[in-house]
């Protein structure tokens, strides 16, 4: 009996020995525990008796350890493995778990609302036909007269899933107004000089992937990669005229033309945009875009059919904004 009492006091020192190991040291407590033992360094979480030795693959510990905090587990991929990055760190990511909302520090709205409108270029470019019934659109690119674009912007980021990467949706309202000319000849060897304005209205629904990285600063870059589904709500008028050059003179006269329909189809491209905090979470919003899709334009002389000419459709728009 008094050997099991002696065998079990002699495991108690032991045990006491070690716990108090002078070589280790607590760096930082909270609800991330940073000790070094032995020139080695170790993360406990809040509530667990296991500790993370931050060996190895380091950075992918301390990132997956930080996730309710994505702007400072963002930063845990630069993190040197020296008692100062460390500790700095982990101190970081004990204040930001202090506050009400950590998922949301440094971040943008999970859902953020935008009212946009700027300048937007759109050109319609058609091929070269020697066809009768093309000839009208033949080798012509329409330049867009009317340029103001305004809409609404929604971006959704769940940060839980991805710190980077989200959603955005849209519904954008453009008038168009073309003006454009082609050449052509006729049977008599006559120069004919197409004029052609178009005139229609749509709107215009871009749908994509935001790129966006977890910034506290006040300005923060964004990068879009996505779709636009134009649709026309409103073909305003089409006007068409003929100018022949026999040589000797011109004539000009109308060409009975009526722009029956215009079919845009999905443009695709993308954006790059700049955001500035100017209060809170509401920013000034500056973007860029440039898309790109096919057309089908269809004109009739009266009622009974059309001459239809697919071609191309190029947007190239700058938009400012206002995030609430």
């Amino acid at each position: 009996m008094f050997r099991c009492c002696t065998l079990l006091v002699f495991l108690f020192v032991i045990h006491v020995a070690i716990a108090q190991d002078p070589q280790e040291e607590i760096l930082v407590e909270g609800n991330l525990t940073l000790v070094r033992k032995n020139n080695m360094y170790f993360l406990r979480e809040q509530g667990s008796n296991d500790f993370i030795h931050l060996s190895g693959k380091y950075r992918n510990k301390l990132e997956t350890a930080m996730r309710n905090c994505p702007l400072v587990a963002s930063r845990a991929r630069k993190v040197k493995s020296n008692q100062g990055d460390l500790v700095a760190l982990v101190r970081e990511y004990n204040e930001c778990v202090a506050i009400s909302n950590p998922n949301l520090e440094g971040m943008p709205r999970t859902l953020s609302v935008s009212l946009m409108g700027g300048y937007d270029n759109t050109m319609l470019s058609f091929p070269k036909s020697d066809a009768d019934v093309e000839r009208f659109l033949a080798s012509t690119r329409f330049i867009d007269k009317h340029h103001q674009q305004v809409g609404i912007d929604v971006t959704y980021k769940s940060f839980k899933m991805s710190r980077y990467l989200g959603i955005y949706a849209g519904a954008m309202y453009k008038q168009n107004s073309f003006v454009g000319v082609s050449t052509a000849m006729d049977e008599f060897l006559r120069v004919e000089v197409y004029g052609y304005s178009l005139d229609y209205s749509e709107m215009r629904f871009p749908i994509g992937i935001e790129l966006t990285a977890p910034s506290r600063k006040r300005l923060s870059m964004f990068g879009r990669i996505g779709a636009v589904i134009p649709i026309v709500i409103n073909i305003k008028q089409s006007q068409s005229s003929v100018e022949f050059n026999p040589g000797n003179g011109v004539t000009t006269y109308d060409y009975p033309l009526i722009l029956t329909s215009v079919k845009p189809s999905i443009m695709y491209g993308g954006s790059l945009g700049a955001d500035l905090k100017v209060f809170g979470k509401s920013k000034i919003r500056l973007q860029g875009n440039a898309n790109i899709g096919r057309v089908d334009v269809t004109m009739a002389r009266d009622l009974s059919g059309g001459l239809s000419q697919k071609g191309w459709i190029y947007s190239l728009s700058a938009m400012a904004g206002f995030i609430f």
